[in-house]
């Protein structure tokens, strides 16, 4: 897990800032949600200004910065109710300052984001519809990536649903090491400028040369998320993909009830986990066998 150096700096700041403020309880610039005078996940303005607010779950009221953002939140201008000025001006500033964005936001292969003002402050490449969280900040620079391509999500049950959704049963590949990455990945060799997307073929892993700007633009890669990255590091990507051996545990009332042992590709990208309550990693199959009453090998 790992913020930008800026994120610690701008932290910082805002405790110094805090110590020098009035004393003041968080309760006593909140207000409950089922008391807010205004209703939330509601786009406000008034009569006397232009300026469009959105007001969030904890009755909080952010500035809608840009166009583009109101529509990651909404379709149209017509969800845009208009109040006295007075009655916006009631509500406490949100928290984080500025407002993420929002759930109708599309993002494209190759994107890195980040869920703003949640439990889950690590940064994630996003590839066909996986959020591949990227454990270091060493993997993060090693593979070229920016600090200012991480877009700041909103933590909506609406946003999380698309990645973490237990239902789907599948999680995410972890970047965290120089060797692996997802396919559809496009990087380009420092000093270079050729660019290479890695492509599964039947399970081989090929770095295949992406020839001209025209061919990328035919794919779902946002075309300015192209890695720069060191010979060495393109060294250590052209390692074969290695096969794991990983067991899913069922448990109910905190006791085990199954499990399954599963044969996992590294260029599949993601864990079918099912409905497991516990996932391992182990040396072979035979060592997910126990005495428990049912046993699958996939």
């Amino acid at each position: 897990m790992f913020m930008r150096s800026h994120i610690t700096f701008i932290a910082i700041a805002a405790m110094l800032f805090s110590v020098i403020q009035p004393a003041t309880t968080l309760a006593s610039q909140t207000i409950p949600s089922d008391t807010c005078p205004l209703g939330t996940y509601t786009p406000y303005k008034s009569l006397e200004h232009a300026a469009v607010y959105y007001v969030d779950r904890n009755c909080t009221r952010t500035l809608i910065d840009t166009e583009e953002k109101y529509f990651s939140y909404f379709s149209s201008w017509d969800s845009v109710e208009t109040v006295d000025q007075s009655q916006i001006d009631a509500i406490p500033e949100g928290e984080l300052g500025f407002l993420p964005w929002g759930s109708r936001t599309q993002l494209k292969n190759g994107e890195l984001f980040k869920i703003a003002g949640s439990n889950r402050p690590m940064v994630y490449l996003y590839m066909d519809g996986l959020a591949h969280p990227i454990e270091s900040e060493d993997a993060f620079i090693e593979h070229g990536y920016q600090w200012d391509w991480v877009v700041d999500l909103n933590d909506s049950y609406a946003v999380a649903s698309r990645f973490w959704n237990p239902r789907t049963g599948r999680s995410a590949r972890a970047i965290a090491s120089v060797d692996w990455l997802p396919a559809g990945s496009m990087v380009r060799i420092a000093d270079s400028p050729d660019v290479f997307v890695l492509e599964n073929e039947g399970g081989t892993k090929a770095w295949n040369h992406v020839p001209d700007m025209e061919t990328l633009r035919q794919t779902d890669f946002h075309e300015s998320r192209i890695s720069v990255i060191s010979q060495r590091t393109w060294t250590s990507l052209q390692a074969e993909w290695p096969t794991e051996y990983w067991c899913s545990e069922f448990t109910q009332s905190g006791e085990p009830t199954r499990r399954s042992a599963h044969t996992v590709p590294w260029h599949q990208g993601y864990f079918n986990t099912g409905y497991s309550t516990g996932f391992y990693q182990v040396d072979s199959p035979q060592e997910c066998q126990s005495d428990l009453p049912e046993i699958i090998v996939d």
